[in-house]
């Protein structure tokens, strides 16, 4: 059995950037080397947190102590003990 934590796959994914800008931002220096491109990256930062709080509703209702909770509620469904989780890193941004 598997599911979809909210946000993610086939449960109404989060999607911040466009195709375009979600490029740019993979293709940019992860590291900044001086004060100029920590100041870009600063600025690149709050844009991709604006876009999102823009483009989702109920933004709060996606976290880890809301997926966590969501595996409680599905353990208790399914009578077990505990259950196992395993994830994958997603390239969307």
């Amino acid at each position: 059995m598997g599911f979809d934590p909210r946000g993610v796959g086939a449960s109404a994914p989060i999607t911040c950037l466009s195709d375009v800008e979600q490029d740019a931002i993979l293709a940019g220096d992860p590291k900044p080397d001086n004060e100029a491109e920590f100041a870009q990256r600063l600025t690149d930062s709050q844009n991709f947190v604006n876009k999102c709080l823009a483009k989702t509703a109920n933004i709060e209702q996606f976290s880890t102590f809301n997926a966590a909770h969501d595996m409680e509620l599905l353990r208790q469904s399914l009578g077990e003990s505990q259950l196992n989780y395993m994830g994958f890193p997603t390239v969307h941004i």
